[in-house]
């Protein structure tokens, strides 16, 4: 962006389009990981559960029987997705959030925990889009902390890490991104290597990490670290032709 242009700009604005700039090649979540095979309940409400700048509803899943309902959660993902959510809007969306962590986590519900963070990760984008990486930050961190806690697949952690690790690089925290990235190699190398079935899709799934992790550490200035990971991605490559 022309400096002329930037050089007027507030920190959170240009917190935001640079967050924008780099978040905007992202993959959409594998279908495997994706909330959409999980069985939900028929929602309660009648849409439009967002009117205007209100939120209408104050839980998105049944007390009695903890499931999710359906049409809520999915409403509420793809505004979400579409991006661009005012704060008030994403306040709102904030406690509706914390009140699932309370009413809809549950040992009896443990799938639940990939649809919760799902909506986290998603408000975390919002809230770097409009200028407020603390917020999402936040968001992330407790997202990933809940998926691990619930013993969600890696494949459900690697896309909260992903983007958690490039809010960090816009933050201007290079070593976190470092230690984050490395941290979702770490965990899809222990799931390759515990996997007694469907090796190959663990072992692609450590690929893609370390090839994630790789760019991270480029991007970082950290050349002598990345040339290493190049080289265990190489063998892993090997393997997979194997």
């Amino acid at each position: 962006m022309d400096k002329a242009i930037t050089s007027g700009l507030s920190v959170p604005v240009m917190l935001a389009i640079a967050y924008a700039s780099v978040i905007a090649g992202s993959l959409a979540i594998a279908s495997s990981a994706q909330p959409d095979a999980i069985p939900f309940q028929v929602g309660e409400h009648n849409h439009p559960i967002i009117n205007g700048e209100k939120l209408t509803i104050t839980q998105i899943c049944s007390p009695l029987t903890y499931a999710v309902y359906d049409d809520d959660f999915h409403y509420l993902r793809n505004y979400l997705r579409e991006g661009g959510v005012d704060s008030n809007l994403l306040s709102q969306m904030d406690a509706l959030i914390a009140n699932a962590k309370d009413s809809c986590l549950s040992s009896k519900r443990p799938e639940n925990a990939v649809i919760i963070a799902e909506l986290m990760r998603l408000l975390a984008r919002n809230w770097a889009q409009q200028g407020h990486p603390s917020q999402a930050n936040n968001l992330y961190r407790d997202a990933h902390e809940i998926l691990v806690r619930y013993n969600s697949s890696v494949l459900d952690r690697m896309i909260v890490l992903e983007d958690w690790a490039n809010l960090k690089l816009v933050m201007g925290e290079p070593q976190s991104a470092q230690v984050i990235a490395k941290s979702l190699t770490d965990e899809a190398r222990k799931e390759y290597q515990n996997s007694t079935s469907n090796t190959d899709i663990y072992l692609n799934i450590l690929i893609d990490a370390l090839n994630f992790e790789i760019s991270i550490l480029k991007r970082t200035g950290d050349t002598n670290e990345a040339s290493s990971a190049e080289h265990e991605l190489e063998e892993l490559i090997k393997l997979r032709r194997d």
